[in-house]
């Protein structure tokens, strides 16, 4: 803060990906920053992963991924009951304006509507919270 940054970035998706020690070192930079208490002067940017659930009720707290695209690429999309295969789940069906109504075996292989889908639905979690 003193150096005019406004912004601190953690990289969740690296520290997860490393095992226990980096799952630990994710919590503890988030408690750190908590016990600072930056109040109105500093955001949290956490990178890689579209949210946590249990930091959703932070209003300081914000998220960027690209998980809603890497997703799309393997058939797989973002439901209100959590991440759920194309592949696996053959009853899938949704209306949002990028799948229109259309079912799993005609999504599979439409990438764009998938990845917009998915954006989407990140998106509508961040607008309720």
């Amino acid at each position: 803060m003193e150096m005019g940054f406004g912004t601190l970035v953690l990289p969740r998706r690296e520290l997860v990906r490393s095992g226990w020690i980096g799952r630990k070192l994710f919590d503890y930079a988030l408690k750190e920053i908590e016990d600072v208490s930056f109040g109105d002067q500093m955001d949290i940017l956490v990178y890689g992963k579209p949210f946590v659930e249990d930091l959703l009720e932070n209003p300081k707290i914000h998220f960027a991924s690209l998980s809603w695209f890497l997703r799309a690429k393997v058939g797989e999309v973002y439901t209100e009951d959590g991440l759920r295969s194309l592949q696996n789940n053959i009853l899938y069906k949704c209306t949002c304006s990028f799948c229109r109504g259309r079912r799993w075996n005609e999504l599979i292989g439409d990438i764009e509507s998938v990845a917009l889908h998915n954006l989407a639905q990140i998106n509508k979690v961040h607008k309720n919270r």
